[in-house]
């Protein structure tokens, strides 16, 4: 199983990907004003009903650094 996350300005969004085709469990939460993550977190186990997660996709507005493999002051986070 995989674990989608779309982290937004106003909004996130989780679900989950059980057969490699169709996204399912979406939980929606409005994006807090500080530390996402734990809401994150809370909205992934809610998804994927306890189950165990293989990789998680993550959709995150801003810019890559693709030679240090992070974010730059991602907005929303």
């Amino acid at each position: 199983m995989i674990g989608l996350v779309d982290i937004g300005g106003t909004k996130l969004l989780a679900g989950v990907l059980r057969d490699g085709l169709t996204v399912s469990d979406v939980v929606r939460r409005s994006t807090p004003k500080e530390d996402p993550l734990p809401v994150l977190i809370e909205m992934l186990e809610e998804a994927t009903g306890g189950d165990p997660i293989e990789a998680v996709s993550l959709a995150v507005p801003g810019p890559f650094d693709r030679a240090r493999g992070s974010f730059i002051d991602p907005p929303g986070l």
